[in-house]
């Protein structure tokens, strides 16, 4: 517990070149690194922080390009909500859900893309969609 506590002392004290973030979310810790995302004071977008632990390299990041979900550049900002040791759960809520769905509808998905008939006859009402995503 007490290396735990240190090595987050060492991903924060990392990032001091960075502007002064706040409200750490969205905490993923596998084997091979540390995800977390935040906001910049006086900033209304949020970013995202790779710490790889094995280099101790610090990436920081406004977007990712989820290519499990979408294909081509289709850029979407990943609400990774929490973790288990083999993998991240990511909600799509509302206005989430909603781009997803106009993805889906515009062929912007990647064919592989699982039970997208079900996700299409999802309402505005229905609750949010959970995908799980496993580490490999």
């Amino acid at each position: 517990m007490r290396e735990a506590f240190g090595a987050t002392l060492i991903y924060m004290n990392a990032l001091d070149e960075f502007s002064k973030i706040l409200d750490v979310n969205s905490f993923i810790d596998n084997q091979s690194f540390v995800l977390f995302r935040y906001y910049v004071h006086g900033s209304r977008n949020q970013n995202t922080v790779i710490y790889h632990k094995e280099t101790g390299m610090v990436t920081s990041t406004s977007f990712f390009k989820n290519d499990l979900i979408y294909k081509n550049d289709y850029q979407v900002n990943e609400e990774f909500r929490f973790s288990d040791s083999k993998g991240a759960f990511v909600i799509k809520d509302v206005n989430a859900k909603k781009r997803l769905l106009e993805a889906i509808r515009n062929n912007e998905t990647v064919p592989e893309l699982d039970k997208t008939d079900e996700l299409l006859q999802l309402d505005e009402n229905a609750n949010p969609v959970i995908f799980y995503y496993e580490f490999k």
